[in-house]
């Protein structure tokens, strides 16, 4: 991430995962990317509910979110 690009931009996004039972809150705040594991965001911009088997296909480049 560009921080100067980031400068200025507030986003949150929550992200749970059902089939594990884990959730994060993932925030950008000042520049900075932070995730927060076992919390969610109180108002988030986004939430995204996959089961991580599905993330994890996802993130190894084998299937896309479609």
């Amino acid at each position: 991430m560009d921080p100067k690009r980031a400068d200025g931009l507030s986003l949150a996004i929550n992200l749970v995962t059902p089939d594990n039972g884990e959730k994060y809150a993932i925030e950008l705040e000042n520049a900075t990317l932070t995730n927060i594991k076992g919390f969610l965001a109180p108002k988030p911009d986004l939430t995204v509910t996959v089961n991580r088997a599905d993330l994890n296909r996802v993130m190894m480049g084998v299937a896309t979110f479609d």
